[in-house]
């Protein structure tokens, strides 16, 4: 059974609300407004357990909700009463979760987390996914109604945000370690491919920018009234769906985009499965494959060739890397041929990526 539109045009609606805000300030009020607009609820909430400090920091929708509990408090209730903790303790997963899936309603009225937080806010009901985090601090969304409770298809539709969820927070805490204020996909959402295939391979929508990337990148022959997936994308899109029937849900290392890299750019696909219907979102991105000197080093390169790999990730020549590094073009090159077995790697090309790869993930290095 396809998604029903109104599905599809909540998922589209919520992908690019989020992706409006590229920087690190207000980033969790953002993820808990945007999602409340996503989904019928009473509240939601991005939720930041700190296991140090034993304390909760959150940002709400609407922010009339917030508990007025001390912040220690509601750890300890929490860890205590909470059935997810250690469930999710245990296993660290991402997929979302209903009260209802892990305790009986009457089981968990008898709680005092219930009695003295859940029942004064009015939360029968409540649906969670764990985030992922760049430190040791446990993030995650909640969203909460008193009736009715929640369905499958909203369980389903929270996991489908996942990706973005988690690339929305990368993207701005990059943007925000950079200093810089980065365009956001609201500014240039005409350069955003979207497509819309099913597991067999066809394809329901496609946009423009997404016809001529994959032209671009896979020399994908485009007829006017027929689209067909490239064979790699296929066989990407392919293997994703047959791991994710073994196991349900993928970890989120096994969650990361198909990279396409060329010279210095590189198109960017990430997928949205359709868990329990067989249509999935692709979107597509392309991005300079720019790589920070700082985040190099964790390749166990010296200084001198990471600052190498880092020019050459801009598209720099051997002989122009030596005239900004005073050094000569054989010089480069030796830097470069160290750089190459460090990093496994035979080619310029197949080191850029493994660069901005590092760049890119380098956002969820501890700060």
């Amino acid at each position: 059974m396809p998604f029903p539109q109104e599905t599809l045009r909540l998922v589209l609606g919520c992908v690019y609300d989020l992706y409006r805000h590229r920087v690190a300030a207000g980033i969790e009020q953002v993820i808990a407004t945007t999602l409340a607009r996503a989904m019928t609820c009473d509240s939601a909430a991005h939720i930041t357990l700190d296991p140090q400090q034993r304390s909760v920091d959150a940002a709400w929708w609407p922010t009339s909700a917030v508990p007025l509990f001390d912040r220690s408090v509601l750890y300890a209730l929490h860890e205590r009463d909470h059935p997810l903790t250690p469930h999710y303790r245990q296993s660290r997963d991402t997929r979302a979760w209903r009260l209802s899936d892990l305790v009986d309603a009457d089981q968990f009225r008898s709680t005092e987390l219930y009695r003295a937080v859940y029942q004064s806010l009015g939360i029968e009901h409540q649906l969670v996914m764990l985030l992922a985090s760049p430190d040791q601090r446990v993030r995650l969304v909640a969203l909460h109604r008193r009736h009715p409770a929640f369905t499958e298809d909203e369980r389903l539709l929270l996991e489908l945000l996942w990706p973005h969820l988690t690339q929305v927070v990368r993207t701005a805490r990059l943007a925000n370690r950079r200093g810089e204020r980065t365009m956001s996909i609201a500014e240039g959402a005409e350069r955003r491919g979207v497509m819309v295939v099913r597991g067999d391979g066809s394809v329901v929508l496609c946009t423009e920018p997404a016809r001529v990337w994959l032209r671009e990148y896979f020399g994908w022959p485009v007829a006017m009234h027929r689209i067909e997936l490239p064979e790699r994308l296929a066989a990407w899109l392919g293997e994703r769906l047959a791991e994710e029937r073994k196991g349900r849900l993928l970890p989120p290392a096994r969650r990361d985009p198909l990279v396409i890299a060329k010279d210095d750019r590189a198109l960017v696909i990430n997928v949205v499965l359709g868990q329990s219907k067989d249509e999935h979102l692709l979107s597509i991105d392309e991005e300079l494959l720019v790589a920070p000197v700082a985040t190099l080093t964790a390749l166990g390169l010296t200084q001198r060739e990471a600052e190498v790999l880092a020019w050459v990730a801009q598209g720099k020549t051997n002989r122009e890397i030596g005239m900004i590094l005073g050094s000569s073009g054989r010089t480069v090159q030796k830097h470069l041929e160290h750089v190459f077995q460090k990093i496994g790697v035979e080619s310029r090309t197949a080191a850029i990526l493994r660069a901005w790869q590092v760049g890119r993930y380098a956002v969820f290095a501890p700060a």
